[in-house]
């Protein structure tokens, strides 16, 4: 099993799976279990006194969903994230379709000749279970609160400078800024959705841009902000491909 990003996703086709065979000379019929994707099956009729090849009866044949996923390594999970992400197409049979998002891979290794005359071959993931990983599904409120927590949150929501406690508590190794924590701790806990006097709702989102000096900190708040909320993810823009950066949006 692996972790990965789904960076490209085709849609759900039709796998030939169980192939239907049929001789135009004596009637013979056979089927057979199909395992490989990248070629058509072909067939020598079984009739001893016939020995011809055999028609695909595509009418008579079973079929399963199946659809095509690369996935691409997260780049909170590189050795070194000044490394390009690698990436490997996976094949899903029984697919519902899935398109996006981070998801744990489970499957089997498959190779394709990519030259006939050169013993070189391209790696595949044939898979049976894909599924969205857990801490990156959605976290509903009920299933993390308890009375005691709720009577804690009730506490200091009533300190007037409630924003200067949790800001500071987010980035507390990095001292100083405390308009830039406010900023990245505001942008986290998001606003309310506002309407213009014709009815246009206003996004509740919010985007900022650091600019400074190297050294001051940057991306250890970054990096911080990652950790502690699932739902946000750390990319450097030297390194990130536009199919990787996708599913953080």
């Amino acid at each position: 099993m692996f972790e990965g990003n789904i960076i490209s996703a085709a849609k759900v086709c039709a796998l030939l799976k169980k192939a239907c065979f049929v001789c135009k000379n004596c009637g013979n019929i056979i089927n057979k279990t199909v395992n490989d994707y990248f070629s058509i099956p072909k067939m020598i009729c079984s009739n001893k006194n016939c020995r011809a090849e055999m028609s695909l009866d595509l009418s008579s044949s079973t079929y399963v969903n199946i659809q095509e996923l690369e996935i691409q390594q997260p780049i909170d999970l590189m050795k070194n994230p000044e490394d390009p992400p690698r990436s490997i197409k996976a094949f899903l049979e029984n697919s519902e379709g899935i398109y996006s998002g981070r998801v744990n891979v489970v499957g089997t290794v498959m190779k394709k000749s990519v030259r006939p005359n050169l013993p070189i071959f391209e790696i595949y993931v044939k898979s049976n279970s894909i599924s969205l990983n857990e801490s990156y599904q959605k976290i509903e409120v009920r299933d993390i609160l308890n009375p005691d927590l709720i009577e804690t949150l009730n506490q200091l929501g009533r300190k007037r400078n409630i924003v200067d406690i949790l800001s500071n508590y987010l980035i507390p190794q990095i001292k100083g800024y405390d308009i830039v924590k406010k900023a990245i701790f505001l942008q986290q806990i998001k606003g309310c959705i506002k309407f213009l006097p014709d009815g246009s709702p206003l996004r509740r989102d919010s985007h900022i841009l650091l600019i400074t000096d190297p050294g001051i900190g940057k991306s250890t708040m970054l990096r911080r902000i990652a950790r502690l909320f699932p739902q946000n993810s750390y990319a450097s823009i030297t390194t990130a491909t536009g199919g990787d950066l996708q599913p953080m949006l």
